[in-house]
């Protein structure tokens, strides 16, 4: 049904309905149904987004809002999309920051430019961080942009 109405579902009864309609099994639904209870384990256990990404994802497929989830169905239909996001997702939240700041970047032959890029642009780059926190670049993959999502729902 994701195929056929090029959408998330709007939540998970809507999903459940879509199962019922093709007759499958409501006892695979189980863990679907205790989704709901996924923010408190998740704050309870303090689990790292790096340890729990494929959860995250499939909870904010149902509860995201709307602009969000066109995100993340990108990213749930494309294999190169959900390709790219389980092996990201499983990074550090350091680790991908650093990535995208030293991209395009050639490391060893402009070692100024990097520096000012980590360090002298931290304001600047502060700034445009708090200013741009709720809109989702169109300038990223849509699986950076499912993780970055992903980290505004998700934060301990």
């Amino acid at each position: 049904m994701l195929l056929q109405l090029n959408r998330c579902p709007k939540d998970i009864s809507e999903f459940v309905n879509w199962c019922n309609k093709y007759s499958l099994n409501q006892g695979g639904l189980e863990g679907l149904k205790s989704l709901k209870f996924w923010p408190d384990i998740y704050k309870e256990f303090k689990i790292k987004n790096n340890n729990c990404s494929m959860i995250n994802l499939i909870y904010l497929c149902f509860n995201a809002n709307s602009e969000e989830k066109k995100e993340i169905y990108k990213v749930l239909i494309s294999s190169e999309e959900i390709t790219n996001f389980c092996q990201e997702s499983v990074k550090s939240e350091l680790s991908l920051e650093l990535n995208e700041k030293l991209k395009g970047d050639y490391l060893f032959n402009d070692i100024e430019n990097l520096y000012e890029k980590l360090f002298f642009n931290k304001k600047e780059n502060d700034l445009k961080k708090n200013e741009c926190n709720n809109q989702i670049p169109k300038k990223y993959p849509s699986y950076i942009n499912v993780l970055k999502i992903i980290n505004n729902y998700f934060n301990n």
